[in-house]
């Protein structure tokens, strides 16, 4: 069954919308829940349809954008002008609006880069709902000129370059054009500095990275966003195929951005991309199902199918089949410094960052390990805590420096925990107090040691990850906590 034949069974007739298309919510996203109309997904599932332009589709397709042009914000002067509610339920955000929590300013860039891609198609459309995506479109761009998202937001800058220079050349601005060319110009800058996005290793983010290049490269009016889209599509496959690992069907950390650690079990972007170069089977990405974590990416796949994903030769090996051991190090931001290391080896892989302590997030994971289990499915293992981390992947584990003793956190509890997937985290035999006894889930023998030492205390509701934590008391901070993870035996 093709991604778009699926996502029709989510469709609302009586809406004329698309509804979250799997019985599995966000926890913290009230958007990400079963039934819940959506907007963005709404507008990509229109570009499926005209697409395929089977029987009905150019009729629902319609209803579709229709629908989505609706839903947008008409507020000039204001944050959310241009943007989109998330879900037809959403209040229009008044004066006092949150960002993140009452709206996304992102919206205008992914409804937006939709319409553009269904306007491929606007003589299967009404002549009304072409006019009422015109509009759309230039409010859209009105609101992401004022907003002005830096360079290094990777993900929107690359569309917001697109829809700058797209609706500015249908609507005869030439203002707009010229700030998408210069927004393009500080996207490729902030990459060539380092050799990476700073948004570096995100699966989910990787996957509009590579959707933003596929527009660049592919549907930009602007001949600089053109040669820039594909010289960066070069660079930037052949940097992530260094982190991944094809025997394990995932990327290697550590992670900037991550929504999961296990691809093959959540929807990421990046292994909606990779549908397009490898067979089923070898995808990281978990099959259609009724309870899939993150599905509503799943609306990327007929994405994929329209545009071209375009990895180099080089890239291609190492996604195809594991090339053999390796030991990598990459350079994200040169100041303050970002870097990355990571080791793979045939059935196990771990990475870590140096954040020069500036970076804490519920998204970033600084620390991180993969194995192959004995059952064949994934072992993970992240570290979590509410201090900056700088972190370094050794030969045969992880060095990590929690940086406890900041001002900011002198009177903080810290916790510092140890976080595995759930069928290992069901299986580890042992963490004495000093914290010096191997860990052993199901594949894997892992030393660990602290220096503070530690008192590991486990918890964890059954099916969920299980996490060994040691706290650090309010006032007692030591300006760092030292923590050695070596991997006592690799998988094979």
């Amino acid at each position: 069954m093709d991604a778009t034949t699926w996502l029709d069974g989510f469709w609302d007739e009586a809406a004329g919308m698309v509804t979250y298309p799997s019985t599995r919510g966000s926890a913290d996203n009230p958007h990400q829940q079963p039934g819940v109309h959506l907007v963005r997904e709404s507008a990509t599932h229109a570009v499926a349809l005209l697409e395929r332009d089977g029987p009905g589709d150019r009729e629902r397709a319609a209803r579709a954008i229709d629908a989505v042009v609706a839903h947008q914000i008409d507020a000039p002067g204001t944050v959310v002008h241009g943007t989109w509610r998330r879900a037809p339920a959403e209040p229009i955000p008044g004066p006092a609006a949150r960002e993140w929590i009452d709206y996304d300013p992102n919206w205008r860039e992914f409804v937006g880069s939709a319409l553009l891609l269904a306007l491929h198609h606007a003589s299967r459309l009404p002549p009304a709902t072409v006019a009422g995506m015109e509009s759309a479109l230039r409010r859209a761009a009105e609101g992401a000129l004022a907003r002005a998202v830096p360079p290094e937001y990777t993900n929107i800058a690359l569309m917001s370059a697109f829809l700058l220079d797209a609706v500015g050349e249908r609507q005869g601005e030439p203002s707009w054009r010229a700030a998408g060319e210069q927004l393009s110009e500080g996207v490729a800058r902030a990459y060539l500095e380092g050799g990476a996005f700073p948004e570096h290793n995100s699966p989910t983010y990787y996957g509009i990275d590579l959707y933003g290049l596929a527009l660049w490269r592919e549907r930009a009016v602007s001949p600089a966003l053109r040669t820039r889209g594909a010289d960066l599509t070069h660079l930037f496959w052949n940097d992530l195929a260094r982190f991944y690992h094809a025997g394990l069907r995932n990327l290697c950390g550590p992670y900037s951005r991550a929504y999961g650690m296990d691809m093959t079990r959540y929807v990421a972007g990046l292994g909606c991309w990779m549908s397009a170069c490898l067979p089923e089977a070898s995808l990281p990405l978990p099959a259609f199902g009724p309870a899939v974590a993150h599905a509503h990416d799943f609306f990327e796949l007929p994405l994929v199918a329209i545009l071209s994903a375009d990895p180099p030769e080089e890239a291609w090996a190492h996604l195809r089949a594991f090339q053999g051991d390796r030991d990598v190090t990459q350079v994200i931001t040169p100041s303050p410094l970002r870097r990355a290391t990571a080791s793979l080896r045939a059935g196990a892989m771990w990475g870590g960052e140096r954040t020069s302590g500036h970076i804490v997030h519920w998204q970033h994971h600084p620390a991180t390990i993969h194995w192959r289990r004995p059952d064949g499915a994934v072992g993970w293992m992240r570290l979590a805590t509410t201090a900056p981390v700088d972190a370094e992947a050794t030969e045969r584990g992880l060095t990590i420096a929690v940086r406890t003793g900041l001002d900011w956190l002198r009177e903080a509890t810290i916790p510092i925990a140890l976080e595995f997937d759930p069928a290992s985290g069901r299986e580890i035999e042992a963490a004495r107090a000093d914290g010096t006894e191997p860990v052993a889930p199901a594949g894997l023998a892992l030393g660990v040691s602290s220096e503070p030492r530690l008192a590991w205390q486990r918890s964890g509701d059954a099916g969920a990850p299980l996490r060994l934590t040691g706290q650090i008391a309010p006032g007692a901070a030591p300006d760092d906590v030292h923590l050695k993870l070596e991997l006592l035996s690799l998988p094979n």
